[in-house]
């Protein structure tokens, strides 16, 4: 489910602030949420503010993201 709502704010022109916090974002193995994550960061040039935090990202995930800003 977060994968699919970051892969469309990477279009997103109105929203600039997301709370997406304690949502379990991270249980995928796959890592396939954080890197639509940090595809959707590197391209999103509206959102100002966006909470991630207890979402059991692991090291991984968390590179993923942390390349993507």
């Amino acid at each position: 489910m977060g994968e699919r709502i970051f892969n469309l704010l990477v279009g997103n022109k109105s929203l600039k602030v997301l709370d997406y916090s304690l949502n379990q974002l991270g249980d995928n193995a796959d890592c396939n949420c954080a890197k639509a994550i940090g595809n959707c960061l590197q391209k999103n040039k509206v959102l100002q503010h966006l909470d991630i935090s207890f979402n059991n990202f692991g090291k991984e995930a968390t590179q993923i993201i942390a390349e993507g800003l």
